[in-house]
């Protein structure tokens, strides 16, 4: 299953940091100074006992090459639509978009890309804060 994040930020990150731990290769979709930190020296996530890094080999960066079964659209409420426009580029045809947004309205703006059908609305209790470019520190586990 090819599973992409869009968005690394606190929640983008952690998820792709849990995927890549269990075996999944995680696509990500990222920009600016995420990009070039991910591309550089990978994902790091900071917890009470450790610091982890997620190397550029346990992830890919989404190219215009691959599609997904799943994208996970993890970002601002300003970035939803943005963001579920670029995903829609690269699901195939009968893939899914899952939107984890804090707020309301992010599920219709997503449905109106990729239609109903195709849009799961999660939440997620784990806790997590940016803390740098493609750095997390987890809050802990949910």
């Amino acid at each position: 299953m090819r599973v992409g994040i869009f968005g690394t930020g606190a929640i983008g990150s952690l998820l792709a940091f849990k995927l890549a731990r269990t075996g999944n290769k995680p696509f990500i979709y990222s920009r600016g100074e995420s990009l070039s930190a991910l591309q550089k020296r990978g994902l790091i996530v900071h917890s009470q006992d450790s610091v982890d890094v997620l190397t550029p080999i346990e992830y890919s960066i989404l190219n215009s090459q691959q599609s997904l079964d799943i994208a996970i659209i993890c970002c601002k409420q300003n970035s939803v639509s943005e963001l579920t426009i670029i995903a829609e580029k690269y699901l195939i045809s009968d893939g899914f978009v899952i939107a984890i947004q804090n707020g309301l309205g992010h599920l219709d703006r997503v449905a109106s890309v990729v239609g109903r059908g195709r849009t799961i609305g999660a939440c997620i209790t784990h806790g997590s804060n940016r803390i740098g470019p493609a750095e997390i520190k987890l809050g802990g586990e949910g």
